[in-house]
């Protein structure tokens, strides 16, 4: 392929994973690649030791907690929510794969966090340090899933901020690879401040936007941004189980959701209206909903979830006006781990105790409790389901299940 122009469109577009997303996501989780891919060049000794390491580590969580899980969520979470609703995953990081278990009839998936979006630099002419590097940090940043369920904040601030590992982009595919789905585009955007997400054209290409950069704008002459509002950095992966499938996407956002970083824009509030109703999973949250500081995201999560499945660390129980709520739990209620203070919920405390609501067993580990069986998790229900807005209205019934 000759690549003239930009160097940043040299970037992007001489780069076979634009070319072949579904390979490069493959070769990335260690999975066959087709007999004629580009990415058969970069198979050597280094990726199927690779490909081997990773297959052990799968399976075991295949069998301890991702079976266990889809079956749960196929006799239990799917009867209890409308399953097809797209899923909002406040703090998710890269985390698709709980997403993708725990909702596979969704088609939509918003995931948010401080990690930059990334980049997939993976080149036949790369030199095989350069490819090796790029896979044992893949490996590395992972390491956290495998055992606890969950991503470490301060560990992915370094893990996903390397030269060989930037963002998040490349653990997205491997999960949606992993998950059993074909990536078929990568897309690199923005999220303006009106709301919408903007993703690179070739005209954006062509104007050298190709960047990370919060501050850029792919277009200057529709983005009369509010003062202090900056276009959000994000990637969008657009993928599907197979031919006769529906097409679903994941978009990830980077951004700072406290009160102070999100200053008086509106743009994620206007992006998850439009977006919802949702089904809203929240686990290993950091406890950050339950500050003063996280109001106004707190305030958006009750607002447009039609659902809320989560951990402790979520919304806080009192927050679910039980007029407006039918409450499910599961587990057991103990004392959040020693590194979070201030954030025992008394009142979910008794709710267990009392067994105001009924309460089940979950048949799998999830959270920060991961290596004990006091593990506690709710359903929240709308009793009245929410409306869609007006340009989904015909897009599936609002009928429980």
């Amino acid at each position: 392929m000759l690549c003239i122009g930009w160097i940043l469109i040299t970037a992007l577009a001489c780069m076979p994973a634009a070319a072949q997303p579904g390979d490069a996501a493959r070769y990335l989780a260690g999975l066959p690649l087709p007999e004629h891919s580009t990415y058969q060049s970069l198979v050597d000794d280094e990726w199927q030791s690779y490909q081997e390491s990773f297959n052990t580590a799968w399976q075991a969580l295949e069998q301890d907690r991702f079976q266990p899980m889809r079956d749960w969520q196929a006799q239990v979470l799917a009867s209890e929510i409308l399953p097809d609703l797209p899923v909002y995953y406040p703090f998710g990081g890269p985390d698709m794969i709980h997403a993708l278990m725990l909702y596979p009839h969704s088609q939509d998936y918003l995931l948010f966090g401080l990690e930059p979006p990334g980049s997939l630099e993976l080149h036949p002419d790369a030199t095989p340090e350069e490819r090796h590097q790029l896979l044992d940090a893949v490996q590395w940043a992972l390491r956290d899933i495998y055992q606890r369920g969950y991503f470490i904040t301060g560990r992915m601030s370094s893990d996903l901020n390397r030269r060989e590992l930037d963002g998040v982009l490349p653990l997205l595919l491997v999960f949606i690879a992993r998950g059993g789905y074909e990536v078929l585009a990568i897309e690199h955007g923005w999220l303006l401040p009106d709301g919408r997400f903007d993703t690179n054209t070739s005209e954006h290409l062509s104007r050298g936007l190709v960047t990370d950069d919060a501050d850029a704008s792919p277009d200057e002459s529709r983005d009369p941004r509010p003062a202090d509002c900056a276009n959000i950095p994000g990637v969008r992966v657009r993928f599907r189980a197979n031919d006769n499938s529906p097409e679903k996407q994941v978009t990830y956002l980077r951004l700072d959701v406290s009160d102070a970083g999100l200053k008086d824009c509106r743009a994620l509030e206007t992006y998850v209206t439009g977006l919802g109703p949702t089904n809203t999973f929240i686990k290993s949250a950091s406890y950050l909903l339950h500050y003063a500081t996280f109001s106004r995201v707190r305030r958006l999560t009750l607002a447009v979830s039609d659902s809320v499945f989560q951990d402790d660390t979520g919304i806080p129980y009192r927050d679910f006006d039980q007029a407006d709520w039918d409450i499910l739990l599961f587990g057991r209620y103990t004392t959040p781990i020693r590194d979070f203070s201030g954030v025992f919920q008394p009142d979910l405390n008794q709710a267990y105790m009392t067994k105001a609501h009924s309460i089940d067993n979950l048949p799998f580990s999830m959270g920060y409790h991961w290596w004990t069986s006091a593990q506690n998790h709710l359903i929240a229900r709308r009793r009245q389901p929410l409306a869609k807005p007006a340009s989904k209205e015909n897009a599936g019934s609002l009928s429980r299940p």
